[in-house]
């Protein structure tokens, strides 16, 4: 799960209603939600955001410290960089790769994990197919399937969140992960 709170009472007030409401002891995967701009993340950091979740994980309530952003370029990596993220989420797809790509730099430096979110670019890819046909290497496969092997095949991508509207949607992503 994760907060966009920042100081370290409200960080605290906040975990302790998450975990009775998720019926667990401790949260795996706790993230400092949405950095949009390193302005952002430098705030967060001032009001205590660091401090509060290595306390938090020092006492058992938090296994894995994560982040989520929207940073793209060195930005990313300036971000990833800090000694204290052990995962991260992030929008990445066939239609956002160039801005995205330099992430994985870090990623790989750094062994985290890595979720992406948006694999179909917010429907960019499948309300434009025509602009995203490189993305396919197979003749019989649909551009919204070739976007997901694209993501499922990356090396570096530790899990992809795709989200379905209906069977067909599944059927497809459940094609694009054969082979």
């Amino acid at each position: 799960t994760k907060t966009h709170k920042s100081k370290p009472s409200e960080i605290r007030e906040e975990i302790e209603a998450q975990l009775p409401r998720l019926g667990v002891d401790a949260i795996d995967f706790y993230h400092v939600w949405c950095i949009a701009t390193l302005q952002t993340w430098r705030e967060r950091k001032q009001d205590g955001v660091i401090e509060t979740f290595l306390k938090l994980k020092e006492e058992g309530l938090i296994r894995h410290i994560c982040v989520s952003s929207h940073l793209i370029g060195e930005d990313i990596q300036e971000l990833l960089r800090e000694d204290i993220f052990e995962g991260v989420l992030f929008g990445y797809s066939a239609s956002t790769f160039p801005f995205r790509e330099p992430a994985f730099k870090v990623i790989a430096e750094r062994n985290l994990g890595a979720v992406v979110m948006n694999p179909l670019g917010g429907c960019v890819i499948p309300d434009h197919p025509d602009l995203f046909e490189f993305v396919k290497s197979r003749p019989e496969e649909t551009v919204v399937e070739a976007a997901l092997r694209f993501l499922f095949a990356h090396e570096k991508i530790s899990s992809v969140l795709v989200g379905y509207r209906d069977l067909d949607d599944l059927r497809g992503a459940l094609r694009a992960l054969d082979g």
